[in-house]
């Protein structure tokens, strides 16, 4: 007897920023019938990448997009722009280092709940200060080293040490920048950017944007008891972080399906940061957590 198809049609936002050949093995891993693909390549990127998919969509409006900034909201507001478009039950947000540890039909039991998976607390907490948020900042390549970069610095530590604060227009919700979306929630976070001129007015200051713009809206809504962890998996253990997943955590996904972190318990379906140019880490990956 053939195997039913997926209860559910999904979208798959996927930013990329470099290591552009992996993301024809990401796609692959998820493509069914029921799939569609929009992807974001970074400006900066060196590659370029097309797919002969019907289903996937590389944006040509290629933003330039920097880390914790402005910029990288806009990229993932973009892809929602366009993937709306399409008549999806759920818009799941990943990157290009992203892959997934189960079979997809745990994805498709996780999404049968119909609950918003973005992960979100309350702002101040210890993980996201008040400061990201009520102080002044740019949007740049904070890890370059140019005169910008510096003069840029200089200025928003000026801003902060003169107190110069923000007017904090709601209540602040914040967390993770990955998610999986329901069609109903994700019409009403493009309806709010488009009718409430507050969100653009404070994000586009703020560190990290892309990381509480979403949790905002959602959790000031009737969406907000509908909200639970996000779908991913990021090691956070080591310095710098995130970890680059190796087969430790291969190990580690063996004997253990539901994790913890400062939002809840969750049941991750994706994981990040892989090293997409090790192919044998994502064979393992395949053959052990997949199959």
């Amino acid at each position: 007897m053939r195997e039913p198809g997926p209860p559910v049609k999904v979208a798959y936002l996927i930013l990329a920023h470099s290591n552009l050949a992996g993301l024809g093995r990401l796609i692959a891993s998820l493509n069914d019938a029921k799939s569609s693909f929009y992807v974001h390549v970074d400006a900066k990127a060196t590659e370029s990448y097309t797919s002969a998919l019907g289903n996937v969509t590389v944006l040509g409006d290629r933003g330039d997009v920097n880390w914790a900034g402005y910029s990288q909201l806009q990229a993932e507001v973009k892809l929602l722009r366009r993937a709306i478009e399409s008549e999806a039950d759920y818009y799941l947000l990943i990157s290009g280092a992203d892959y997934p540890i189960r079979p997809n039909r745990f994805l498709y039991d996780l999404l049968g709940s119909g609950r918003e998976f973005i992960s979100t607390c309350a702002v101040p907490a210890e993980h996201k200060p008040m400061s990201r948020f009520d102080s002044y900042y740019f949007d740049y390549d904070r890890r370059g080293r140019s005169l910008t970069h510096y003069g840029l610095r200089f200025a928003e530590a000026v801003g902060r040490a003169a107190w110069k604060k923000k007017t904090i227009p709601f209540q602040l919700y914040a967390g993770s920048s990955w998610f999986a979306l329901t069609r109903a929630a994700v019409r009403h976070v493009l309806a709010t950017l488009e009718n409430d001129p507050r969100y653009d007015e404070f994000f586009r200051t703020s560190l990290s944007p892309d990381e509480a713009v979403f949790q905002t809206i959602l959790a000031n809504s009737r969406f907000k008891d509908s909200i639970t962890h996000n779908l991913t998996y990021t090691d956070w253990s080591t310095n710098p972080a995130p970890a680059i997943l190796t087969e430790k955590h291969i190990e580690l996904f063996q004997k253990q399906v539901t994790f913890r972190s400062v939002y809840g318990e969750y049941q991750p379906f994706f994981a990040r940061k892989f090293d997409v140019r090790n192919t044998g880490i994502l064979d393992l990956v395949d053959r052990e957590l997949r199959q």
